[in-house]
């Protein structure tokens, strides 16, 4: 089978400049190829990628996901949160044990967008700072009680954005290039509050991209997809 392309957008300030950045981009590289195969192969299999659909349903994608970059991943882990009204009890989405020392939790949103808007939508900007804070709200008691040791403990709020593109005719579908969805997907996330620390973006084959699927009367085709994710830490506990 034929490797995704998933190139990563470079951020403001860059990224790499941060402690833990290595493990991180070698983390969500791997974990957006496995997600690109994984709804590619099922694609295959029943006509239609999980991307296509809700958060409920690509959650088990993401979840396989990290299971095929060598990793340890736990659903719904249970958690407690402070924010203003108190605190609560609650789940954190992805609980994730990766390369022997260090620990991940994984707030996750997923969305979409067409791919010709010129920002990002009021329902992806709140998708983005309702994971953000809901990580930050997480407890030191939460993560005292993981009996952590000497491991290394980043929260991550991770938001995928499906890309779509919308005809009247099936001829007049268009497959994107690399550049231009860099370029879009750059301009998308331009309004993100907090900017992303990271922005992967996975460009589908041009065939790919030329798949459409018929929906009333208009036609829908899916150049990319793309990874923001918010990081904290190592968080000291």
């Amino acid at each position: 089978m034929q490797q995704p392309n998933i190139i990563i957008i470079p951020t403001i300030p860059k990224t790499e400049d941060k402690q833990g950045s290595r493990i991180l981009k070698k983390f969500l590289k791997g974990t957006m190829e496995q997600f690109a195969i994984l709804n590619e192969n099922i694609d295959k299999a029943c006509g239609a990628y999980p991307f296509e659909y809700s958060e409920l349903q690509l959650q088990s994608v993401v979840f396989s996901s990290f299971v095929n970059i060598f990793t340890y991943p736990y659903a719904e882990y249970p958690i407690k949160r402070m924010k203003e009204t108190g605190e609560s009890s609650g789940r954190v989405d992805f609980w994730v044990h990766y390369n022997d020392d260090n620990v991940f939790l994984i707030e996750y949103k997923h969305t979409h967008s067409l791919f010709d808007s010129e920002e990002s939508s009021d329902r992806i900007l709140e998708d983005w700072k309702t994971a953000i804070e809901d990580v930050k709200a997480i407890t030191k008691e939460s993560i005292h009680d993981m009996e952590l040791g000497n491991t290394n403990l980043y929260e991550l709020a991770m938001m995928t954005v499906r890309l779509e593109q919308v005809f009247d005719k099936p001829g007049d579908i268009r497959a994107v290039s690399e550049e231009e969805a860099a370029q879009q997907v750059t301009k998308l996330c331009a309004n993100l509050n907090p900017k992303p620390d990271w922005i992967m973006c996975w460009v589908l084959r041009k065939e790919l991209q030329q798949k459409q699927r018929k929906w009333e009367k208009q036609y829908w085709s899916y150049p990319a997809v793309y990874l923001c994710v918010w990081s904290q830490g190592p968080i000291e506990y």
